[in-house]
């Protein structure tokens, strides 16, 4: 009797420990029973296996404001992955350190994100996120698009997904992404499908030679937060009065992209050629940058000489503007007269964009 008194009061203590530290856990069953204690305190002959099923419950659980994502690849030694998010969760873009093949990154999170995680290469991996989760990460640094992602339903049926269409045809993909979404329009995978079948749908749909440019908004970036946002229209009173009733050329570019230097000299001795002609050949130019790396971009500004209007969200892929217009490879520039018209546009600068550049500079 004696020892059991004992044991009750051990289970007393150990579970008020439990339950101070139950709000953060987020995953725990508890079972209530009128005759627990009397029933089943005599299960435990010793007061060690209760402190030792309390820690293994308390070790299992992730805090409820706080979301971490883990990962292992092979084949990959020392690397840095960056992260960010389409949704405003992450102010700025963030770097996961891999050492060994391996990673383990927390950050506070109170609501559902989606995450974008790029990988060396630049291809990227969408992650959802939410406080409490515990996301993993497992794959082979040479067979980044089988990389699989565990630990929420969404992650799981995301990465089911694109292992069953990893060989599909893009009709073929974009046949089982309309079906996964009319089946499933308001899961958090749904809707993201939903998304980029959207962008796909849009592709250079918007830009055509001779039609109008749509309006474009450029924010500052984090590189220029004091400055104002720069508004492209046909309207040209929204526009910087250096920009107006001239030509412009927009460039897409990023230092990863081993074509973009060349299109950052093309553009330099563009702008030369053209700094004396009248304003409708006084070609004017904004760069836009899909790196996340902001030390190589910085470091490629200076070398390719960019003092011309420049623009870098970190963002990749997922940058708005790139977003709107639907590119979907790089170097890509887009040639405007003064008024706004698409006169060029392409990825080969001498066969998509010079011949208009020649026929506009006289």
């Amino acid at each position: 009797m004696a020892q059991n008194i004992v044991l009750y009061y051990q289970w007393v203590k150990y579970s008020y420990l439990f339950c101070y530290y139950l709000p953060y856990c987020h995953k725990v069953l508890i079972l209530l029973h009128a005759d627990y204690f009397t029933i089943h305190i005599q299960m435990f002959t010793k007061s060690k296996y209760i402190l030792a099923a309390l820690i293994v419950m308390l070790a299992s659980c992730q805090p409820a404001d706080k979301f971490r994502l883990k990962g292992k690849f092979t084949n990959l030694q020392q690397a840095d992955f960056y992260v960010y998010s389409t949704d405003g969760t992450l102010q700025n873009l963030d770097t996961i350190h891999v050492l060994d093949g391996q990673f383990d990154w927390e950050r506070q999170m109170n609501d559902e994100a989606t995450l974008i995680v790029v990988y060396p290469n630049f291809s990227e991996q969408v992650i959802f996120a939410k406080g409490g989760d515990v996301i993993k990460m497992k794959g082979d640094a040479n067979q980044l698009r089988q990389t699989e992602i565990t630990g929420s339903k969404d992650n799981e049926e995301l990465t089911q997904f694109r292992l069953q269409h990893i060989s599909s045809t893009p009709l073929q993909l974009t046949q089982a992404m309309q079906e996964y979404v009319k089946l499933n329009p308001d899961t958090r995978v749904g809707i993201y499908l939903q998304r980029q079948l959207t962008l796909n749908k849009s592709q250079l749909s918007r830009m055509r030679i001779g039609e109008q440019l749509p309006q474009i908004s450029l924010p500052p970036d984090p590189e220029h937060a004091d400055e104002d946002t720069i508004f492209i229209s046909y309207s040209s009173r929204k526009e910087p009065k250096a920009l107006q009733h001239k030509p412009l050329i927009i460039v897409f570019w990023a230092t990863w992209s081993g074509q973009s230097h060349s299109f950052n000299t093309r553009t330099r001795e563009l702008l030369t050629r053209t700094a004396h002609a009248d304003s409708t050949s006084n070609v004017k130019a904004i760069s836009i940058s899909l790196d996340v790396d902001m030390r190589s971009y910085d470091t490629f500004l200076k070398r390719d000489t960019v003092d011309w209007i420049a623009r870098c969200y970190r963002m990749a892929w997922h940058t708005p503007v790139v977003e709107q217009l639907g590119l979907k490879n790089i170097p890509f520039a887009v040639l405007v007269d003064s008024r706004r018209r698409v006169v060029a546009l392409g990825s080969d600068w001498d066969k998509d964009i010079k011949p208009a550049i020649d026929r506009m500079v006289k």
